[in-house]
């Protein structure tokens, strides 16, 4: 996956939608510090994107920080 959905020069969702595709591949095998700068990058590209929140959550939770990873769920549920 990681080489079939290149990063480009598309709009911030949709780079930020290739970013986090990327992070949510790299937890998968799981290599956790290369996913980190991929989820953080999608989630600053589409600040207000529940999907790149999210994505935030799960790599915390596999960085075993529950307390973070549940403000930013409550952080998402607070959006419009």
């Amino acid at each position: 996956m990681l080489k079939e959905i290149p990063e480009g020069n598309g709009s911030a969702a949709a780079e930020s939608a290739v970013c986090l595709a990327h992070g949510i591949a790299y937890l998968g095998l799981p290599k956790t510090k290369d996913a980190e700068p991929l989820i953080d990058q999608a989630e600053q590209l589409d600040p207000r994107a529940i999907s790149q929140k999210l994505g935030v959550v799960r790599l915390l939770q596999m960085q075993n920080s529950p307390v973070a990873a549940e403000a930013k769920v409550d952080g998402a549920l607070a959006l419009d």
